[in-house]
């Protein structure tokens, strides 16, 4: 394929290929620009060699090369001073235009660094935040680097150790903003360092150290708005440590001093909405979200503030019970993200999709997401609270996979990156890893303390699931009055029907855990239902009542066959399905529908003593007593027997 590619633009004339160049470094490429820079009978060769392909953006025409091959094969071949003469070209043309549209910064700063033209710190401050803003970390730190090199400000000394973690070099940032806040020139700039410090802090686990910079600052400062700025952070890192009770006390006393200010509310909602969720007040959250969101204006609403707090309105969505509507939104936010430089951004969406699919009982597709999280997360070793989800996810995933080993290895990793003074937001995987070694009572006491752990904490929605684990793995007798009890303090019908799913496991009637696995599949939630509704045949069976029993195997069956292969204590638990041979299946079948014996005989091609040898032995095997109790049981036999098949 390259020597193809290579020998269709080894033909083109110098002054097309030299333009495809061109396009290939600056794209996408605004087609006014293109027509700028190139002569019109250029463009037209370009056109019939179909070497380029329009991209509708907005109000904008965009140009590109015809494939990403194509562009890729451009740029690797293009000599370097043609290539830096390309790039002062786009700069000049660029702007010309003043650089006023979104994202034109970044490309101007870029192509002037790259052209060597590196004598004006403003731009490249100007492109670093905007990457910064667009998460575009990697890409933001070149351009504060060149800010600096070019005899930059305080600002652009701050952007620069704002990105240093994402390189993994936290420690060195740390120790030059320490040494740098004694140049720091004014209040305004202290708090600004302030705020980084403490954020440098935390990244390196260090909790404690991080609020005691938060407190100094506060007493130092004076005036309100800078006042109020340090206290959302100090809520935003109470949760970001599991503090989510101290988070909303704080971010309670902050909308009480404002007045619900709406560019308050915006800037605390990312944070706040999820610590709403995480402690059951999941309708509040939604509601919060929503108002956040609908303060903002059109070009603020695709930016990447907005995408975190539809995130955390996901996570909301999710924990009131309604997976296919945080299913939906995921869906929609990994796709927006499916291509462009944020990495960052598409990580925290293939993160909100792994977790909810987790909740909706589909390990194998969690998985796959959650992997891909990890992988482009940029930040090495951050705690930062998607990595902690994501890991204990991916224990989850593997335990209920099957894959024991892969469970201990991201339960062992979660331990070795959570920092002492953190309360991970999620334990779910810990608990499953350990299940997964077969070692069920010692997973059940993990289970019970870290629901105590995130009680304290004020997580009681995250306490309910850990504890309806479990439940699921045998110790419902011993969390039922919990968990309802935490369910009572939660909004919306999850929780609620996690409750009733452990009250009736701990010894609740079969019909009763019908009831339950009906409830749990209509919230999204099918593995928990399959669950449910093996144990109710397994209670069935015991009381004798085998049609119920033979009804509720083939409801797990059907609701276990979406859960992509996943197995749990309750799904294996010895269970009984369709006891019937084929042809006994068929003669009851028969039956049921009012056949007489001869009739079935006939048209089987049997004897009518061989049809009633068929009939006695299905009526013993199904606990009934005659022709008349067939219709009730033979439909989910048939039914239980297809989905073994």
């Amino acid at each position: 394929l390259p020597a193809v590619i290579g020998a269709r633009l080894h033909r083109l004339d110098a002054p097309v290929r030299a333009a495809a160049e061109l396009v290939a470094m600056a794209e996408p490429m605004e087609a006014a620009l293109l027509e700028r820079l190139l002569p019109p009978d250029v463009v037209a060769a370009l056109d019939s060699e179909r070497l380029l392909a329009t991209v509708p953006d907005r109000r904008r025409q965009q140009v590109r090369t015809v494939h990403p091959l194509y562009a890729e094969a451009l740029r690797a071949t293009v000599p370097p001073l043609r290539a830096r003469d390309h790039r002062r070209r786009l700069a000049d043309a660029l702007a010309v235009t003043g650089a006023r549209r979104r994202g034109d910064r970044v490309r101007l700063a870029v192509w002037c660094m790259e052209a060597g033209i590196r004598d004006d710190p403003d731009l490249f401050l100007a492109g670093a935040r905007e990457a910064a803003g667009g998460l575009e970390h990697d890409l933001a730190g070149r351009l504060a680097q060149a800010a600096v090199d070019a005899g930059g400000s305080f600002d652009a000394q701050l952007v620069l150790l704002q990105q240093l973690p994402y390189q993994g070099r936290a420690a060195e940032a740390l120790d030059r903003a320490e040494a740098l806040e004694r140049a720091v020139p004014g209040d305004h700039d202290r708090v600004r360092l302030a705020v980084l410090r403490s954020n440098l802090h935390l990244i390196v686990g260090r909790v404690e150290a991080a609020g005691r910079v938060l407190d100094a600052a506060i007493g130092q400062v004076a005036d309100p708005r800078s006042r109020v700025r340090l206290e959302l952070h100090r809520a935003g890192q109470a949760f970001t440590v599991g503090r989510v009770a101290e988070c909303l006390a704080l971010g309670s006393r902050v909308l009480d001093a404002t007045g619900s200010d709406p560019a308050v509310v915006e800037r605390m909602a990312g944070s706040r909405v999820r610590a709403l969720a995480n402690a059951g007040r999941t309708a509040d959250a939604i509601a919060l979200a929503d108002q956040a969101l609908g303060g903002l204006d059109a070009e603020a609403l695709a930016g990447p503030r907005a995408a975190q707090i539809r995130m955390a309105k996901l996570q909301a969505v999710a924990f009131h019970g309604d997976l296919d509507q945080a299913l939906a939104m995921a869906d929609a936010g990994v796709a927006e993200t499916r291509s462009g430089p944020a990495a960052t951004l598409r990580a925290f969406w293939t993160h909100e999709l792994g977790q909810t699919l987790l909740l909706a009982g589909r390990p194998g597709s969690a998985r796959r997401w959650l992997r891909e999280t990890l992988a482009v997360m940029p930040v090495e070793g951050l705690p930062a609270t998607a990595q902690l989800w994501g890991t204990d996810g991916l224990a989850e995933a593997g335990a209920l996979l099957g894959d024991a080993d892969e469970a201990a290895r991201q339960a062992e990793r979660l331990r070795a990156i959570l920092p002492p003074e953190f309360v991970a937001p999620r334990r779910n995987g810990s608990v499953w890893a350990v299940a997964a070694r077969g070692e069920l009572s010692q997973a059940r006491d993990l289970a019970r303390r870290h629901a105590d752990e995130l009680q304290q904490a004020g997580s009681f929605w995250l306490a309910a699931w850990v504890l309806h684990d479990a439940a699921r793995l045998g110790a419902a007798t011993k969390v039922a009055a919990d968990l309802e009890a935490l369910a009572r303090r939660c909004q919306g019908r999850l929780a609620p029907a996690l409750a009733r799913s452990a009250a009736a496991l701990a010894g609740g009637a079969a019909a009763s855990l019908d009831q339950v696995a009906d409830e749990l599949a209509a919230l999204g939630c099918n593995l928990v239902a399959a669950e449910a509704a093996a144990e109710a045949s397994r209670r069935h069976r015991e009381a004798g009542r085998l049609g119920s029993a033979l009804s509720s195997a083939a409801r797990a069956d059907r609701l276990a066959a979406g859960c992509e292969g996943a197995r749990t204590p309750l799904l294996d638990a010895p269970r009984q399905r369709a006891p019937l041979t084929a042809r006994e299946r068929e003669v009851a079948g028969l039956a049921a529908r009012g056949l007489s014996d001869r009739a079935i005989a006939a048209r089987l091609h049997l004897s009518v003593r061989t049809v009633q040898s068929h009939l006695y032995r299905s009526y013993r095997k199904l606990g009934i007593g005659d022709r008349g109790e067939l219709e009730a049981v033979v439909t989910d036999t048939v039914q239980a027997a297809r989905q073994e098949t």
